[in-house]
């Protein structure tokens, strides 16, 4: 599954002129080296890469992970920042483009918390009596009805890698009351497990590399991952960038080319979305209602 530093980076290709390299071991703390190619070159400009941000993701100290180009010189592969680090870069990963990468990973999150993927939870009858049953303890992520796609039960001694809980059809409506989401309708037997199909927010859904994924809440460490593919994230990333009038000022775009980019950007977004969903997406059984659209 995709990693913060891939979902990162492929948004980054999106938004502009952006590359990788590793920076040389002489480097120190007022100058990146890189002796590669792409950065020392006998035809570049030393406009190519000045006032682009450069972005150390593994920097030993926070403060030193983003900086400014402030002189570029291609003949010696030389890239200076705006303001000194604490720590030289030698030997490690970094990144250049038009934006930060700290601003990335903000567009990245905005991303994950409006896509949806499938998971699954139990929930614990509060009285049996009852027909309306809250949802705010066991999921607290679910904030919309549209979230909850199937209700279903297994009795004492059912396994769930045997018997599939949904079989019996089960049907109410979702609630939703200051903030809290019911299911209103069914009541429940002390001898079932009542299971619970849903969309969840991908931000909610995350885990650490090798991990169980919904063990953390978004992506921390580079190696930490998610469900959804790599570019439907980035182009709904895309999308929320063409928003800020900060990355216009940056790039220079006017409102025409700005409309243009962000209907291309949603037309992609779409039809990935729609297929990604047409492979994971829970039927809805609960009740008749299709899945969110998300407003773009």
């Amino acid at each position: 599954m995709p990693t913060k530093q891939e979902y990162r980076r492929q948004f980054l290709k999106l938004v502009g002129p952006f590359e990788t390299g590793t920076a040389d071991n002489s480097s120190d703390t007022s100058r990146l080296v890189c002796t590669s190619n792409i950065f020392k070159s006998t035809t570049a400009s030393s406009g190519t890469w000045k006032d682009k941000w450069l972005t150390r993701p593994s920097a030993s100290t926070s403060t030193d992970k983003y900086r400014t180009v402030y002189e570029y010189d291609p003949d010696n592969g030389y890239l200076s920042p705006d303001l000194t680090w604490t720590n030289a870069p030698d030997g490690e990963t970094f990144e250049i483009g038009i934006i930060s990468g700290e601003l990335a990973d903000a567009m990245v999150t905005e991303a994950l918390k409006s896509i949806l993927t499938p998971t699954e939870f139990t929930l614990s009858v509060a009285d049996y009596d009852y027909n309306r049953h809250s949802l705010a303890a066991v999921a607290t992520w679910l904030t919309q009805p549209h979230q909850v796609r199937q209700v279903g039960t297994l009795t004492s001694g059912q396994d769930r890698n045997e018997v599939n809980p949904y079989a019996r059809l089960i049907q109410g409506e979702v609630q939703r009351i200051s903030g809290v989401l019911y299911l209103v309708g069914p009541k429940f037997v002390s001898t079932e497990t009542v299971y619970v199909a849903a969309h969840k927010p991908a931000y909610y859904d995350c885990s650490a590399t090798g991990g169980s994924y919904g063990s953390q809440t978004g992506l921390s460490a580079e190696s930490d991952i998610a469900i959804p593919p790599v570019e439907l994230v980035a182009q709904l990333a895309i999308l929320r960038m063409l928003e800020r009038e900060e990355y216009l000022d940056t790039v220079k775009m006017g409102h025409a080319e700005r409309m243009a980019r962000r209907h291309l950007a949603s037309v992609r977004f779409r039809n990935l979305y729609d297929s990604f969903m047409a492979a994971v997406a829970f039927p809805l059984t609960f009740r008749k209602r299709q899945y969110l659209q998300i407003q773009v």
